[in-house]
């Protein structure tokens, strides 16, 4: 039993190194409790400069919402800057799915909160050393309920079944 045990956990830690070692940024931040307003943008800045990013990479958005969130999915706007804010590189339309087509919920369950992802999309690297990445919801409600966390992952890009971003 404890042989299998061992092998099992062995097993455990390739897959999580293997499913890791694409990943080059992943946060959340936090949504105010009294909700998301469409003109608040939260900010992601991502520090490059320890390991410099080519090529192509797969972004995609992440987030955590309550039972009590009341839309079928989540669309925001997501534009990669340089850290100054003067060169766009990349902006696009993300959507997170928390709703099959027969109405069950997206997505895995922690205690209360509901956490989905998007379909990922290719974003080529610009030439700065930190990029800041902004994401603001473009719903109808000016101001959303629900939504927890929202989180960005930037994988280095396998180039199945991804779609090009706007921008660079």
């Amino acid at each position: 039993m404890l042989r299998r045990a061992s092998k099992l956990l062995v097993l455990f830690g390739v897959l999580l190194f293997v499913s890791c070692s694409r990943t080059r940024f992943h946060e959340f931040r936090s949504v105010e409790s009294s909700g998301w307003s469409r003109n608040d943008t939260i900010a992601f800045l991502f520090d490059r400069t320890h390991e410099p990013l080519t090529g192509e990479y797969s972004l995609f958005l992440e987030v955590r919402v309550g039972a009590s969130y009341p839309f079928k999915n989540l669309v925001t706007r997501v534009e990669i800057l340089s850290a100054t804010g003067d060169s766009l590189f990349a902006e696009d339309t993300l959507c997170c799915a928390l709703y099959d087509n027969k109405g069950n919920r997206e997505g895995a369950t922690a205690g209360m909160l509901y956490q989905a992802g998007s379909t990922p999309v290719t974003v080529v690297s610009g030439n700065c050393d930190t990029l800041l990445m902004r994401v603001s919801h473009i719903m109808d409600s000016c101001v959303i309920c629900g939504v927890y966390d929202v989180g960005l992952r930037l994988c280095s890009s396998t180039g199945h079944g991804q779609r090009q971003s706007s921008g660079m």
